[in-house]
């Protein structure tokens, strides 16, 4: 809808979007981080891929935490992940 919603409970906000040919686009597609955490995140999360890899499921999923401004703005503030270290799986959050 174009239209913000009128009746949302207190503790929710609506997160604004573009439609896209047939996709909706939040600004949160792309995020940065420094370089030397991204390398820790890229190896634990490829670490995690290859024990599981024999098994016929999708790859871990990984969430996104935001934040959201009056205005329907999403900032990420940080990701979750399950990852792989010393061949112990464990949800990880990283913080940006």
């Amino acid at each position: 809808s174009a239209k913000f919603p009128s009746r949302l409970p207190a503790n929710q906000i609506p997160l604004k979007g573009v439609a896209n040919y047939g996709s909706i686009e939040y600004g949160l597609e792309t995020y940065y981080m420094p370089e030397d955490q991204r390398e820790q995140i890229n190896q634990e999360l490829n670490s995690a891929r290859q024990e599981n890899s024999n098994l016929p499921i999708s790859p871990p999923p990984i969430v996104m935490e935001i934040k959201v401004d009056a205005q329907g703005n999403g900032l990420p503030i940080g990701i979750w992940a399950l990852v792989s270290k010393d061949s112990q799986q464990q949800i990880r959050k990283y913080r940006f």
